[in-house]
């Protein structure tokens, strides 16, 4: 398993706050799936979150929740902030069509396992085309344990664009028909140079949360602005900063071109100012100047390895390369040379059936 290490991650993590001059000192344990990480000679997911933490960092963490029974009740101990847990769909049949996984009972109890801890959790959901009849229940279950509930809409990446054609749903169609009749107020937090965050607070309790996007955003940045993907993408350039195994920092789904890496960095022992200085004279290089603006708002996204359990593939499609729906899987791959995709596919393959 090619990771980065518990020594790794803090030093990026200094390295990129104190050279972007983010606003927030939050970093978000992400992809593929962090509770497989282990670093030695026994460190856990666990202890990776309480080093963080005492190195001053605001923690949080999404996994798909299926190997989090042994560490559920110590999370928010360790310093865990917040705990998103992504549930694919709410019929147990269509959660294992979905994720190759028959285990969305587990899952729930992982999930009251966290809330009774009294760990901040949120449930993240990807909607796809003609597989939103569990909604009005994942509702109700978000109600019942007063939590959050957030709607995402399926990410358009070039391998997908057939299926993406397909399956995508807007948000919107669930929100005017299931969330609206149900809602007691609305709070909308918007952001210069972001997507603006709408929550919405139900009359039982929860909520439910999604991103509106407009395509007048992509105007306010030089770099999306002249993107051959800008009418594609739905996302604002360096709202997350993505990290990579590789030591590859990325500030957009659709454009890996777009990176630095961090190797040569992180092996020298260089000051905090000196590197800093040649990260920001890199990104200046690479964006231009305006860059910091908007950049600093941004969240820092660690990838902290680069396999996954799951499989999340479209219902009833086979499992191969061009169905792999999830944002986060095979990206560690994809920023790698062409000729070293279909090994690195068959490297999850072995890791999933095996």
């Amino acid at each position: 398993m090619n990771k980065l290490t518990t020594n790794e991650i803090v030093k990026i993590s200094k390295i990129i706050w104190k050279a972007l001059g983010l606003k927030e000192m939050t970093i978000n344990i992400g992809g593929l799936e962090p509770t497989i990480w282990k670093d030695y000679p026994n460190l856990t997911i666990l202890d990776l979150i309480k080093i963080l933490k005492i190195s001053g960092f605001r923690v949080e963490m999404t996994t798909n929740g299926s190997n989090l029974i042994e560490y559920s009740r110590y999370l928010k101990d360790a310093g865990l902030s917040k705990l998103r847990i992504s549930v694919h769909h709410f019929d147990k049949y269509l959660y294992y069509k979905i994720t190759g996984k028959d285990n969305l009972n587990y899952v729930k109890k992982v999930i009251d396992n966290c809330i009774d801890s009294g760990l901040d959790l949120s449930i993240n959901r990807v909607l796809l085309k003609g597989y939103t009849d569990d909604i009005p229940r994942l509702i109700k279950y978000t109600s019942e344990r007063n939590i959050t509930l957030k709607l995402y809409d399926l990410c358009w990446l070039p391998r997908i664009s057939p299926q993406w054609k397909k399956y995508y749903l807007h948000w919107n169609e669930i929100v005017k028909s299931l969330v609206y009749p149900i809602t007691k107020r609305m709070e909308k937090i918007d952001n210069k140079y972001h997507r603006i965050r709408n929550k919405f607070y139900l009359n039982r309790g929860g909520a439910i949360e999604v991103k509106e996007f407009h395509d007048s955003m992509h105007e306010n940045f030089e770099i999306c602005k002249n993107c051959y993907y800008k009418d594609k993408c739905k996302e604002t350039f360096g709202s997350y900063i993505y990290i990579y195994p590789s030591k590859n920092v990325i500030f957009c789904n659709l454009r890996e071109d777009l990176n630095i890496n961090l190797n040569n960095l992180i092996r020298e022992d260089l000051s905090m100012e000196s590197t800093s200085n040649f990260i920001k004279e890199s990104f200046e290089k690479l964006m231009g100047r305006n860059w910091i603006n908007r950049i600093q708002f941004g969240k820092i996204v660690f990838y902290i390895n680069d396999i996954c359990n799951y499989n999340c593939t479209f219902p009833g499609e086979s499992f191969k390369y061009e169905n792999l729906w999830c944002l986060s899987c095979l990206r560690n791959f994809e920023i790698t040379p062409a000729n070293l995709l279909t090994d690195s596919f068959n490297k999850i393959k072995l890791i999933h059936y095996n």
